[in-house]
């Protein structure tokens, strides 16, 4: 297996408060917070509790807005995709092109694409309704389109998968990506993760499992966390003969041998670690929560 540096080309994101890298990097720099109510036509069908977890978090806005025919996607199938498969086509193609890479060249090299993601929002906002529903959710909400979308639509042809491992999957993603990039079951790889908030019931079963923060701020670590905050998110990496990728709903490219990818003249970024712990030395279920980390740290 290849011990070479892993080389990040290209990275795009969307979260809250920040519609891109140069948005995201401002408001690191400046320490704002993106952390707001609800919106109303986000969540209006939540209950009325007194938690006030459920009335916070961090979101994105215009999810539901996508420029389909970009994609060589029908208007029906478009309506009935899971939104953060259309977040993930966009920030791929904008990872891509952030690495110099055209969109239409990925069949040149073996091209992965490993995404993670978890929560299924919008599936379970068109299913409650039988008549209402179509043919197209088939194809639209199932997470393993997710990745698979990407390679369709870019002609990508290496593996192609969705990982779900609750908190960790995009994490966990990323080190699928490493390994096949190691191993050379891939050349390039594209790496992104999503999470939308779109339904009202995962905030009602996380604030009565008590998981939600009362005061709407995450103090990980610390003695007085009572809780995390729920965000959107979407990001997404590209990388090649250098390798790399990555969190939430973003998009990466990544490759294995250095600079391969970097004849763009763009930027270009090492990953020495494995995003995963093979003995499993560190855990930190339940950080966010006033007990703090639970069981396996040293």
């Amino acid at each position: 297996m290849s011990e070479e540096p892993i080389a990040v080309v290209g990275m795009a994101c969307r979260f809250p408060g920040a519609d891109g890298l140069s948005g995201y990097w401002e408001l690191l720099e400046h320490g704002r917070s993106a952390i707001g109510p609800v919106p109303e036509e986000r969540l209006h069908a939540l209950p009325v509790e007194e938690h006030p977890g459920m009335r916070v978090g961090g979101f994105l806005e215009s999810v539901y807005d996508f420029d389909w025919s970009a994609f060589r996607i029908g208007p029906r199938e478009a309506k009935w995709m899971d939104p953060q498969h259309r977040l993930l086509l966009e920030v791929a193609w904008e990872a891509l092109e952030d690495g110099g890479i055209p969109v239409d060249s990925l069949d040149e090299q073996c091209t992965g694409v490993f995404i993670g993601s978890s929560w299924n929002d919008y599936h379970r906002l068109h299913s409650g309704d039988l008549e209402a529903v179509q043919g197209h959710l088939a194809s639209g909400v199932p997470p393993a389109f997710a990745a698979n979308r990407i390679s369709h639509c870019f002609d990508a042809r290496g593996p192609s998968f969705t990982v779900d491992a609750s908190c960790a999957s995009a994490l966990a993603a990323l080190h699928q990506a490493c390994q096949a990039l190691r191993t050379g079951a891939c050349e390039r790889v594209v790496v992104g993760a999503a999470s939308l908030m779109l339904a009202p019931d995962n905030f009602v079963m996380l604030a009565r499992a008590g998981l939600l923060s009362r005061h709407g701020r995450v103090m990980a670590l610390d003695r007085d966390a009572d809780g995390f905050v729920r965000g959107d998110g979407v990001r997404g990496r590209e990388g090649g003969g250098g390798r790399g990728a990555d969190t939430q709903a973003a998009a990466t490219c990544v490759g294995p041998r250095p600079c391969v990818l970097l004849d763009s003249g763009m930027r270009a970024q090492s990953c020495w670690a494995d995003a995963v712990d093979h003995g499993a030395k560190r855990q930190s279920t339940g950080a966010g929560t006033s007990g703090g980390p639970r069981s396996g740290w040293p």
